[in-house]
């Protein structure tokens, strides 16, 4: 975002100005590309992330060990119990 602000602001070279690919800032100082409303679409709400947050630190607090994997399964399993995900099934 600041880089976009010198490029437009400035009038500083793209290339001198980018921490960033040097198209993803071109489009941003061409508003291609929004950087405000960009990404997917969270799943979880800010409180139900709070939520899971909580539940991790108190974990980290214990002294159990929190990998991605198991931060990344316990997401799961509270999309689950939400109903925001459906489990697979194999056929």
């Amino acid at each position: 975002m600041k880089a976009c602000m010198i490029v437009k602001d400035k009038g500083v070279a793209v290339k001198k100005a980018a921490r960033m690919p040097q198209q993803t800032l071109r489009d941003r100082v061409l508003g291609k590309h929004d950087p405000v409303n960009s990404g997917n679409e969270t799943l979880f709400s800010r409180e139900e992330e709070r939520t899971l947050v909580e539940h991790l630190k108190a974990r980290a607090n214990l002294g159990y060990s929190l990998t991605n994997v198991f931060t990344q399964r316990l997401a799961v399993e509270m999309a689950y119990e939400l109903g925001k995900k459906r489990l697979r099934t194999t056929q």
